[in-house]
């Protein structure tokens, strides 16, 4: 079920239902805490709305999930340098450079 959850905001993310797609993210997590897919997910939504602390949050809990995440590591990257956080983005940078797979 939580897959479908976030399947689902994927597809209203993508046709620009932002809302739709945190609440659908938000049941899935509701389902299961521990998806580290869906905390990334969260994230990227809440990224795409400035919202870059709430952001970085949900980034660093599906690294710590799932600390071998590497696009995790590549997102928090990105919002800790938009908000000037330079030796952190570096940081996970180093970390997703080390297995960009994942």
């Amino acid at each position: 079920m939580r897959l479908i959850y976030t399947n689902y905001a994927l597809e209203l993310s993508a046709v620009n239902r932002l809302h739709d797609a945190r609440t659908a993210v938000e049941a899935a997590l509701q389902a299961d805490p521990g998806m580290a897919e869906a905390h990334e997910l969260l994230g990227g939504l809440l990224a795409g709305s400035r919202r870059l602390p709430e952001a970085a949050e949900e980034y660093a809990r599906a690294i710590q999930l799932k600390p071998e995440f590497a696009r995790a590591h590549l997102d928090l990257a990105r919002v800790l340098a938009d908000q000037g956080d330079m030796p952190g983005a570096i940081e996970h940078l180093r970390k997703q450079l080390r297995d960009p797979i994942r």
